[in-house]
C-alpha cells in the first residue's frame, strides 16, 4: 500500500494570523520538514517508507531532526485519528533521541504560541500529549506542565474549558503515570484547586466535581507530594473551602493531620513552608507573564497608564477575571524580585502595580482575596527562611498611599489587624508573631524610614490607629515621660506618588476618609518614635544631612568641603573633584584629625553618595575597570598610603556599608594585597565599635558578601576571584553563608561566567569540604541547588568525592540532589564503594532500583563481584586488612542487602539478565546465612525471621557453591546432597582433587542420581518463582 502523505493544503495554517502578520518562522520550518518527509515517502509502501525514513535519520543529526519535526507537523495538521496514529508510530520508529526534539518543539509551541494556535492543532497537541503519556516517554511531564500553565484562571471561554476537560481526562486515565511524578502531582493539585473557584456555577457542576474528586484523591493518597506547594496550598484550599470535600480536607489538616501523612503536623507546618516560585508562576499563562514582566521592567513610572489599560482590557475586563487578581499579586510578590539596577531606575515599582490591581477589584470577596495574597507571606514570616522581597510590597503600598490614596492604606491596615484573629482560631499567636516579625524585619532593613510612622500616621482614623497599636504593640516605642500629642507622630516626608497617574481617585484629606467599620475599643494614643542609635548604619539609599556636621569642621576644611560639594555636583568636573578630595585629605592630616574625622566622614558620604550607590562593575570579566578614577576612590587610594586616614574610612564604613563593597572592588581592580591589608585594618576598627563576634575580617566580609548578593550581584561575581584568593580562601572556602550568598545571586548568564572563571583557573577552589557544602545545600531553592551542582562539576569533583551524600538525599525533599546523584551513579561502574552506598538506601528507593537495574543489565559481572566483596567485609574480621582511605558509607544491614537482592530476583528478565548466573553472586548469597548466626541451616529460624522471609533468595545458592571460610571457593561436580549437613573440606583443594571427586561421583547408582536430581529441580523451581534459571541440572 502506497504512503498517503501529501503536501499540506495551502489554506491549512498552524497559527492564526491577522492581515498584517507575516508568516511565523516556526511554521515555515515545520512545513519545510514536512515536505522533506513527503519527498522521502510519497508513492512508497509502508515498509519501504519505514526503510526510507530510517536511512534518512541515519545520515546525521540534521536529517534526524528534519524527519522528526516533519512527522510532528503531520500529526498536528492531519487530525484524522488513523492518520495521526500512523504518523505517531512512524515517529516512535525513527526517533533516535527518545523524542527529545519532538518534546522540545512541542513545549515551544505550547509555551510561546498557544494563544495563536488554531483549534484543530490544539486538539492534536492534546492528542499527542495523551499518546506520549501512554507510551511513558521520558520528560513527557514537561509537556503536561506547559499545558497546565496554559490553563488560564478566570477564563470561561470554550477554548479554555476544552483544554481543562482534556487535561483532566488525560490525568485521570493515566493515574499511575501521574503518581510516579511527585512534582507533577503537586502542580496538578495546585492548578485544579485554583480553577475550581471559577467553576462553581451549575452549568459547570460536572466539570467541578471531576476536578474536586481528582484533587481530593491526590491529597489523601499523595499528601507528601502535595505538601511541597507550601503555604499557598492552604490559601487555595481556603478559597474553595465551602465545597464539602475540600472542607473535609481542611478539617483533617486542623484536627488529625496524621491521617493524611504520618509526618504531617498540621496547618502551621504548611504555612511555615515557602511556596516555590514555579507554583506561583504556573497560575499565569506564559503570554500574561511576558506582559506583566514588560510592565515591571520596561515601563517608566508615571507613564504606565496606557500599558495598564492595555493589560486590563486584555485580561481583567470580564466579570470572571476578578479571580485572577490574587494570582497576579502572589506572582509579583513571590516571583518578581527586581535587580538593583531596576530599583535605582525610573521603572514602575512593584507596589504601584499592586496598588493599581487593588483599585480594580469589583467585589468584596475579590478584594479580600487580593489583600490576603499581598500579606500572605507575613502571617508566618521567618527571617532565616523567607525572603524580605516577598513582604516588601505590602508595606510600601501602605507607605506610599497615605497621602494620595488614604483609603487604600486604611483598608490594608484594617485587614492586617483583623486577619490576625480571623485567619485561623488556633493560630492567633503564631500569626501575630509572624506579622510582628515581618514588621520588625522591614524596620531593620530600612525598607521604610520608620514602620511606626506608617502604622501610627496622624492622617489615619484614630480608631484605626488604636487598633493597630493594640494588635502590634511591639512595633511602637514605649511612651516617653510626660507624653506627647497624638498629632506629633512622625509623618512620611516623601512626595505623594500616584498609583495610576490619573485623577480618577480623589485625594482624601479629611479624617473620615480613612474610617472603617466596627471601631475597636480605644487604646492610649501613639507616641513619637525615639531617634535611632548613633551607632547604627544609615540605609544605603537614604539622603544624608551634612549641615550639622559641616559646622563642626575647621574653617579650612569647611571651605574645601563646600568647594568639593560644588565640583562633585558637576559630572563634567570629575578631575577637579578628585583633586579637591586629595587636598581635603591632606588638609585633614595637617589638623587635629582625630576630632575632625567623624564630621568629615558624614560630609564625604553626602558628597559622594551617587558614587557609593552606583554599580562600578565592568561589563566583562576581562575589561580593565575605568571607574577607579572617581573621587570616592581617591579616599581609598590615599588611605592605603597614609595610616592616619584609616579611621576616617572606618567611620565612613560604619555609617555606610557600601564603603566596604567599594574597598573590595578597588582592591580587586588595583592592588589586591595592599587593599586587603587595609580592609583588615578597617574591619578591626569597625568591629571594635560594633562588638562583632568572630574575627574582624570574617565578620565584615560575611556582611559585605550578603549585601552584595542582595544589592549588587554583578559586582559580587566580579569580586569572586578576590574572595576565593589565597588571602581569603581559608575563610571563604569554609563558610557556607558566603557560598550561599554567591550562589543565590546567580542567574543563567552569571552562572555561565562564574563557571568560565573556575574553568580558566581565575578562581581557585570554592570548597574546603565539598561534601559538607552539598549537605548544606539540600535545603536551598531549586535554582540554587542547580547552580551548586554545576559549580561542583566545574571544579572537577567526581563521584568519589560526593558519594557520601547519597544516604542523606531524600528525593521528596531534595529532588535536585537526587537527580544529580542518579546521573553520576549511572555513568560509573559498580565499584564496591558505589554499590555499598546504593545498598544503604531502602529497597523501594527510586535511586537504588534504577541504578541496580542498569548495572545488572550492563555490568553484571562487576556488580556480582562487588556484592561478594561487601558480604565478605561484613563477616567478622572481614574488613581488618582494608587499606587506603576510610569508607564514605558504612556497610548496609543484612536485611537491606537481602531486600535489594530479592527485588533484583523478582524483577529479573530470564531471557536477558545474567546476574544470577554469576558465581561471585552465588558465593555472596551462600555467605549471608553466616552473617545471621546460622551458617548450617537456611530455614531453621522460626517463622518471621530474615531467613524465612528471604528463603527464596537464599535457596538460589544452595547446592551450587561450597564456601570455605579460609580457602577459595570450589564448584562441586559431585551429586547434590539431600542432607543439609556440610561435608568435610580441606584447607586448599587442587584441580586434580576436583577431578577425582568427579570420577567418584560418576560411579553412583542411576536410581539415586535420578532421585537427587528430581529433588534439586523442584527446590530450584520453588526458589526462582519465575526469575532467571541459574544453572541447569547437568552442570
Amino acid at each position: 500500500m502506497a504512503d498517503s502523505r501529501s503536501a499540506a493544503p495551502a489554506a491549512a495554517k498552524l497559527f492564526e494570523y491577522s492581515c498584517m502578520d507575516p508568516k511565523d518562522e516556526l511554521e515555515e520550518k515545520l512545513e519545510h520538514c514536512y515536505r522533506v518527509v513527503c519527498s522521502l515517502t510519497t508513492g512508497l509502501s509502508e515498509r519501504d517508507s519505514h526503510d526510507s525514513l530510517n536511512n534518512a535519520v541515519s545520515k546525521g543529526v540534521q536529517h534526524h531532526d528534519e524527519v522528526n519535526l516533519g512527522l510532528l507537523y503531520a500529526i498536528l495538521m492531519e487530525p484524522q485519528s488513523q492518520t495521526a496514529l500512523k504518523h505517531y508510530r512512524d515517529l516512535t520508529y525513527v526517533a533516535r533521541d527518545a523524542m527529545q526534539v519532538v518534546l522540545n518543539k512541542t513545549n515551544q509551541i505550547v509555551i510561546e504560541k498557544w494563544v495563536k494556535l488554531q483549534d484543530e492543532p490544539r486538539k492534536q497537541v492534546l492528542w499527542l500529549a495523551r499518546q506520549l503519556v501512554r507510551s511513558s516517554v521520558n520528560q513527557t511531564d514537561t509537556v503536561i506542565c506547559a499545558l497546565l500553565r496554559s490553563v488560564q484562571g478566570g477564563d470561561l471561554s470554550p477554548r479554555n474549558l476544552f483544554l481543562i476537560r482534556e487535561l483532566l481526562a488525560i490525568l485521570v486515565d493515566n493515574r499511575i503515570w501521574l503518581e510516579d511524578q511527585p512534582i507533577m502531582v503537586a502542580m496538578v493539585v495546585y492548578t485544579f484547586l485554583r480553577v475550581v473557584q471559577d467553576h462553581k456555577s451549575p452549568s459547570l457542576g460536572q466539570l467541578c466535581k471531576k476536578e474536586v474528586d481528582l484533587c481530593v484523591s491526590l491529597l489523601k493518597e499523595r499528601f507528601n507530594d502535595c505538601a511541597i506547594i507550601g503555604r499557598d496550598l492552604v490559601r487555595v484550599l481556603q478559597q474553595v473551602g465551602n465545597i464539602p470535600e475540600i472542607a473535609n480536607i481542611l478539617n483533617l489538616l486542623q484536627r488529625s493531620p496524621q491521617t493524611l501523612h504520618p509526618q504531617c503536623t498540621g496547618v502551621l507546618q504548611l504555612l511555615q513552608t515557602r511556596t516555590p516560585r514555579r507554583f506561583l508562576a504556573s497560575r499565569l499563562t506564559p503570554d500574561m507573564e511576558g506582559k506583566i514582566g514588560f510592565l515591571l521592567t520596561k515601563v517608566n513610572f508615571g507613564r504606565q497608564k496606557r500599558y495598564q489599560e492595555w493589560f486590563h482590557r486584555q485580561y481583567l475586563s470580564s466579570q470572571e477575571s476578578q479571580t485572577i487578581r490574587p494570582d497576579l499579586i502572589r506572582y509579583i510578590c513571590g516571583v518578581v524580585h527586581p535587580s538593583n539596577d531596576i530599583l535605582c531606575s525610573d521603572i514602575i515599582p512593584r507596589w504601584a502595580v499592586i496598588g493599581w490591581l487593588l483599585t480594580t477589584c469589583a467585589s468584596n470577596v475579590t478584594a479580600s482575596h487580593s489583600k490576603l495574597a499581598l500579606f500572605y507571606d507575613w502571617l508566618t514570616f521567618q527571617p532565616n527562611k523567607d525572603n524580605i522581597m516577598n513582604i516588601e510590597p505590602g508595606i510600601l503600598v501602605i507607605h506610599h498611599s497615605i497621602k494620595s490614596h488614604l483609603p487604600i492604606s486604611a483598608t490594608l491596615l484594617d485587614f492586617l489587624c483583623r486577619i490576625v484573629h480571623t485567619f485561623s482560631p488556633g493560630l492567633v499567636a503564631d500569626v501575630q508573631q509572624g506579622v510582628v516579625t515581618a514588621l520588625q524585619t522591614l524596620q531593620t532593613k530600612k525598607v521604610v524610614p520608620s514602620v511606626e510612622s506608617v502604622l501610627g500616621n496622624s492622617k489615619l482614623d484614630p480608631d484605626l490607629r488604636s487598633l493597630v497599636r493594640q494588635t502590634f504593640p511591639e512595633c511602637f516605642q514605649p511612651p516617653l515621660p510626660g507624653g506627647a500629642a497624638e498629632d506629633d507622630v512622625e509623618e512620611i516626608k516623601e512626595e505623594p506618588m500616584d498609583l495610576d497617574s490619573s485623577d480618577t481617585e480623589p485625594e482624601c484629606s479629611t479624617p473620615d476618609s480613612g474610617r472603617f467599620s466596627e471601631p475597636p475599643p480605644p487604646s492610649p494614643p501613639p507616641m513619637p518614635p525615639a531617634p535611632p542609635p548613633l551607632s547604627h548604619s544609615l540605609p544605603c539609599n537614604q539622603p544624608i544631612d551634612t549641615a550639622s556636621s559641616l559646622g563642626l569642621l575647621d574653617p579650612d576644611l569647611r571651605d574645601l568641603v563646600r568647594r568639593l560639594d560644588s565640583s562633585a555636583s558637576d559630572s563634567s568636573a570629575t578631575d577637579e573633584a578628585a583633586e579637591l578630595t586629595e587636598q581635603l585629605l591632606l588638609a585633614l592630616l595637617a589638623t587635629d584629625w582625630e576630632e575632625q574625622t567623624a564630621p568629615l566622614a558624614v560630609c564625604l558620604l553626602g558628597i559622594h553618595r551617587a558614587d557609593l550607590l552606583s554599580d562600578p562593575t565592568p561589563d566583562t570579566d576581562t575589561e580593565p575597570p575605568d571607574t577607579v578614577s572617581r573621587p570616592i576612590y581617591v579616599i581609598l587610594r590615599k588611605s592605603l598610603d597614609e595610616a592616619n586616614l584609616l579611621p576616617l574610612l572606618a567611620e565612613m564604613y560604619k555609617l555606610q556599608p557600601r564603603v566596604g563593597l567599594h574597598l573590595l572592588y578597588y582592591a580587586q581592580s588595583t592592588e589586591p594585597g595592599r587593599g586587603l591589608e587595609a580592609y583588615g585594618k578597617i574591619a578591626e576598627l569597625v568591629c571594635e565599635l560594633d562588638e562583632d563576634e568572630g574575627t574582624p575580617v570574617e565578620s565584615r566580609l560575611l556582611r559585605d558578601t550578603q549585601l552584595l548578593s542582595d544589592e549588587l550581584p554583578n559586582l559580587l561575581l566580579y569580586l569572586c576571584p578576590l574572595l576565593y584568593s589565597q588571602s581569603l580562601s581559608n575563610f571563604t572556602t569554609k563558610s557556607i553563608p558566603v557560598l550561599h550568598a554567591v550562589v543565590s545571586s546567580l542567574n543563567a548568564a552569571t552562572l555561565y561566567r562564574l563557571l568560565a572563571m573556575v574553568t580558566r583557573g581565575t578562581i581557585g577552589s570554592m570548597f574546603a569540604d565539598v561534601l559538607e557544602c552539598l549537605k548544606a545545600s539540600l535545603v536551598w531553592e531549586t535554582w540554587e541547588q542547580y547552580a551548586m551542582w554545576r559549580l561542583v562539576a566545574a571544579h572537577g569533583f567526581t563521584l568519589d568525592d560526593v558519594i557520601g551524600l547519597l544516604p542523606s538525599v531524600d528525593p521528596a525533599r531534595s529532588p535536585e540532589a537526587a537527580s544529580n546523584m542518579l546521573l553520576l551513579l549511572r555513568a560509573e561502574s559498580p565499584s564496591v564503594d558505589y554499590v555499598r552506598a546504593v545498598l544503604s538506601r531502602p529497597a523501594d528507593d527510586g535511586i537504588a532500583t534504577a541504578v541496580l537495574r542498569q548495572w545488572s543489565r550492563e555490568e553484571d559481572a562487576q556488580l556480582a563481584e562487588s556484592f561478594r566483596s561487601i558480604v565478605r567485609s561484613m563477616e567478622p574480621g572481614g574488613g581488618r586488612f582494608r587499606r587506603g582511605k576510610p569508607r564514605c558509607v558504612a556497610n548496609p544491614p543484612v536485611e537491606r542487602l537481602l531486600a535489594h537482592l530479592d527485588w533484583l530476583r523478582q524483577t529479573a528478565n530470564y531471557k536477558k539478565d545474567t546476574l544470577f548466573q554469576q558465581s561471585a553472586l552465588m558465593e555472596a548469597i551462600q555467605r549471608v546465612p553466616g552473617l545471621l548466626g546460622d551458617p548450617v541451616g537456611l530455614l531453621s529460624d522460626p517463622a518471621g525471621s530474615l531467613t524465612s522471609r528471604y528463603a527464596d533468595i537464599l535457596e538460589l545458592a544452595d547446592g551450587l557453591v561450597d564456601v570455605d571460610p579460609v580457602g577459595p571457593r570450589v564448584f562441586r561436580a559431585s551429586k547434590p546432597r539431600l542432607s543439609r549437613e556440610p561435608g568435610p573440606r580441606e584447607a586448599k583443594r587442587t584441580a586434580s582433587a576436583v577431578l577425582e571427586i568427579t570420577a567418584e561421583s560418576s560411579t553412583d547408582s542411576d536410581e539415586e542420581e535420578d532421585l537427587r536430581s528430581k529433588f534439586t529441580r523442584k527446590k530450584r523451581q520453588k526458589a526462582m518463582r519465575g526469575a532467571v534459571v541459574i544453572v541447569s541440572d547437568s552442570e
